[in-house]
């Protein structure tokens, strides 16, 4: 692909995300599932934790997320048995889960859930901005960098060998 091809496709998804991420959270709000305090108090607090992080740290979170999530697609495609596959995915997951790093677009559709929610004034737009520019970069350079570079030095002794073949 070209690299203008790249930056549309990106910049469709990530507005799809957006919007996606919006209207999971109307849904959401119609059932009245977190139209009570207790129930919705720990997401709240989340959120708020969320938009509250100091950037530097939410960028390399977002390496980190994005590395593991890669992870987590492209090793399994490794294995040959489903239950392998699936067993590889749940960790990765689990890790993901557990980690605390930050991901963009699990993030839009947490932020979306908040805002439509009855919530304090420590969450708002601007909280939302902080976490997802570095986030989203952060996520970018671990999916595209570390990712392209790991898998570049995995196939780097075939890409010598195609490279000697052409010469």
């Amino acid at each position: 692909m070209k690299w203008v091809d790249v930056a549309i496709l990106l910049t469709w998804s990530y507005i799809g995300n957006i919007i996606g991420a919006t209207m999971f959270a109307l849904l959401i709000f119609t059932t009245q599932l977190y139209a009570e305090a207790s129930v919705n108090a720990y997401l709240l607090d989340v959120v708020e934790k969320k938009m509250h992080i100091p950037t530097t740290e939410l960028f390399f979170r977002g390496i980190l997320c994005n590395w593991l999530v890669c992870l987590a697609f492209f090793i399994p495609m490794t294995l040959k048995q489903d239950g392998a596959k699936l067993f590889v995915m749940i960790l990765f997951v689990f890790c993901f889960f557990i980690s605390g790093y930050e991901h963009s677009i699990a993030n839009m559709c947490t932020f979306a859930i908040a805002l439509v929610l009855n919530h304090p004034g420590t969450i708002s737009f601007g909280g939302v901005i902080h976490n997802l520019v570095p986030v989203t970069i952060g996520n970018l350079i671990g999916g595209s960098v570390l990712m392209g570079y790991m898998y570049y030095f995995v196939n780097k002794p075939f890409l010598e060998e195609m490279t000697n073949d052409e010469a």
